[in-house]
C-alpha cells in the first residue's frame, strides 16, 4: 500500500533479481508484464516515488538486455524509457543525484548500443 516504502522494493528485487549469477532470464521474462505493472500503477499512485522509478527503470533495462539479441527497436526503446527515468530520478531525488546520473549513463550506453545494431 504505501508505495514510498524502500523496502517493498527491495523485497521486489530480491525476488526477481535483474541481474548476475541470480538472474533467471526465463522467469523474469515471464514476470516483466507483472511488474511492470506494479511500478505504473505505483507511479500513478505517487509520480515523484524515487523507489517506484528506479525499480521501473531497472526492470526496463533488463527487459531491454533480454530483448538485444532478436529484436533491437524493442531494446532501444525499452532502454530510452528506462533513461528518461534516471533522468526524471535527477529532479525527484537530488541527493541522489550522482548516483542516478551514473545509472542514465549506463542507460545512455545500452540505448547506443542498440543504435549500432
Amino acid at each position: 500500500e504505501d508505495v514510498g516504502n524502500e523496502s517493498i522494493w527491495n523485497y521486489l528485487r530480491g525476488l526477481f533479481p535483474f541481474e548476475g549469477p541470480e538472474c533467471d532470464a526465463a522467469a523474469l521474462e515471464a514476470w516483466f508484464p507483472r511488474l511492470l505493472r506494479v511500478g505504473q500503477l505505483s507511479l500513478e499512485r505517487d509520480p515523484g516515488c524515487s523507489f517506484a522509478m528506479a525499480f521501473l527503470a531497472d526492470v526496463k533495462v533488463a527487459q531491454a538486455q533480454l530483448a538485444a539479441p532478436g529484436d533491437s527497436a524493442r531494446g532501444r526503446r525499452l532502454a530510452s524509457e528506462a533513461l528518461d527515468l534516471w533522468r526524471g530520478l535527477l529532479d525527484a531525488d537530488p541527493l541522489r543525484a550522482p548516483y542516478w546520473g551514473l545509472r542514465a549513463s549506463g542507460a545512455q550506453s545500452l540505448v547506443l548500443s542498440f543504435e549500432l545494431l
